[in-house]
């Protein structure tokens, strides 16, 4: 599904898969990293892209980005007035929908693809947090992949063996932090904001329970700087796959973040 690139990135190659359309909300982008094979691929020959499993002669990570669900804000546009966080919306029903089932998607592919992700590193947002927490369930939803598909419309009181991935929040995945991103409201009192988000404990009760990892810290430990350019937070986004696909170099990772880093 979708349309594959090559890019060589570093010491990687990377295969890029996108599914479906660009910027649609809880899309989802697979990034296959492996080493490369020969003197050839050092020189930029072309890879086989109709065979992605066949690139691992040596070690292959996957990690897997994911875009955040519907937004309540661009529902109903009336929302930040007067919020204490207006450049925080929840989802909408239908974003948490689309969330669980985009995760469905992405076990499924991950499935016939022949890997398991690991873990998942999520940007702080709220909606990025709702997000994660229904692709987290639909990781580690116990029933086989024929019960999973049964289950349409909620991951509510399904079963979970948490054990399965791994989950982290990482600032370093943040939307990007400028007028562009969050518009003029939120401009206008970003100069004043001292704390962007509520402490770690309440950001972490989002996730499914029994899923953090409390040993690994984050890339980024804050929010970035209020004011970064457009080409800075691309240049961050890619600077942090790299980071974290270097940090867990045995995992497949899934990232759950916001728009933009699907354009870097």
């Amino acid at each position: 599904v979708g349309l594959f690139f090559c890019l060589k990135w570093g010491r990687w190659w990377l295969l890029f898969k996108k599914v479906p359309e660009r910027n649609s909300p809880s899309s989802a982008a697979f990034y296959y990293a492996s080493s490369p094979r020969n003197r050839g691929e050092e020189r930029g020959e072309r890879l086989d892209l109709d065979r992605p499993a066949s690139m691992a002669a040596g070690r292959q990570q996957r990690v897997v980005v994911m875009r955040h669900g519907d937004r309540l804000d661009h529902a109903e546009p009336m929302w930040p007035a007067n919020k204490p966080r207006p450049w925080d919306p929840p989802l909408t029903d239908a974003g948490v929908l689309r969330a669980w089932t985009v995760g469905k998607r992405i076990r499924a592919q991950a499935a016939a693809d022949g890997y398991a992700l690991h873990r998942v590193l999520v940007s702080p947002f709220h909606r990025c947090l709702q997000t994660a927490a229904q692709a987290v369930a639909a990781l580690c939803a116990v029933p086989d992949d024929a019960a999973l598909a049964a289950v349409l419309d909620s991951s509510a009181n399904v079963p979970l063996d948490t054990s399965r991935v791994k989950v982290s929040i990482e600032y370093g995945l943040s939307e990007m932090m400028n007028v562009e991103a969050m518009g003029a409201l939120v401009s206008q009192v970003a100069p004043s904001v001292e704390k962007w988000f509520p402490d770690q404990a309440e950001l972490e009760a989002i996730l499914p329970p029994g899923t953090i990892d409390h040993s690994t810290q984050p890339l980024f430990p804050e929010v970035p700087k209020w004011g970064e350019s457009v080409r800075g937070a691309r240049i961050r986004y890619a600077s942090v796959i790299k980071a974290l696909a270097d940090k867990y170099p045995n995992e497949n990772l899934l990232l759950v973040t916001h728009g933009e880093l699907e354009s870097v």
